[in-house]
């Protein structure tokens, strides 16, 4: 079972594919079309910069394909899917992140892009309780304003 979160409220929903799930060609096709939207989100940045920075056709296309060779889902969130508490906290980490890079004057230093801030968030919600916690306490307050909002 995995937690899905609709319109503010939690629910528990089964999980329906596992390691060696033999794929429909419909389930092929959805998965290959958003590996392909991820590959694009992820790498949109760098291939702009790329661009504008003159660099040839050929060594863009070498750093994309080598990206989409190692290309996994789930890697940034060790392969899992997320429940609504870990995602706020993520997303409460990369924020803390980008406004630490911001104060420090190195947000503009292209080694820390996405990819890497996605990763450090990982790492710091690992080891540090308060963005588990705050993010658990955000949840849970908007589930009882939605309690409170469907009572009435």
């Amino acid at each position: 079972m995995s937690n899905l979160q609709i319109a503010g409220t939690i629910f528990e929903v089964t999980s329906v594919y596992e390691a060696g799930h033999t794929l429909t060609e419909n389930e092929a096709k959805a998965l290959d079309q958003t590996r392909r939207e991820n590959i694009r989100n992820n790498r949109a940045k760098f291939v702009k910069e790329a661009v504008e920075a003159g660099t040839d056709f050929e060594d863009i296309q070498a750093q994309v394909t080598a990206y989409a060779d190692g290309y996994e889902f789930g890697a940034v969130t060790r392969g899992t899917a997320m429940d609504p508490v870990e995602k706020l906290a993520l997303t409460l980490a990369r924020k803390e992140i980008r406004k630490t890079l911001k104060d420090s004057g190195v947000a503009d230093n292209p080694e820390y892009d996405k990819d890497w801030i996605a990763e450090k968030a990982v790492e710091v919600i690992e080891t540090q309780p308060y963005f588990m916690e705050e993010a658990g306490r955000q949840i849970e307050a908007k589930q009882e304003a939605a309690k409170l909002e469907l009572s009435l």
